[in-house]
């Protein structure tokens, strides 16, 4: 909302689920009369996945061959990076403030 841009991921080799959601701490928008201090960003994902055989086994070989070697790369990725790796959602994390701060 305030026009910041940040790159968000997963740790490595984690793998999303449909209705699964994700915590980044701190990032979420500033507390109401104390604008240097923020929420949390809640992030749920819907996935569409796709259904089973939809590719063919020669299909699958090719798109292997495409892809192979293309390894996404997750060096520079922390919690204290300005490059954010989602957490998992703990019912604790949320504000028991209303009115915001902690």
């Amino acid at each position: 909302m305030d026009g910041k841009k940040h790159i968000i991921a997963t740790a490595p080799g984690e793998i999303l689920h449909h209705e699964e959601l994700k915590t980044i701490k701190n990032l979420g928008l500033p507390f109401y009369k104390d604008p240097m201090s923020y929420g949390h960003l809640y992030i749920e994902f819907l996935v569409d996945f796709p259904k089973k055989n939809f590719l063919s086994a020669a299909n699958l070989t090719n798109i292997a061959k495409i892809l192979g070697g293309n390894v996404v790369k997750t060096d520079g990725y922390s919690k204290n990076n300005k490059n954010k790796i989602l957490e998992e959602f703990q019912e604790n994390d949320l504000n028991a403030n209303p009115t915001g701060g902690y």
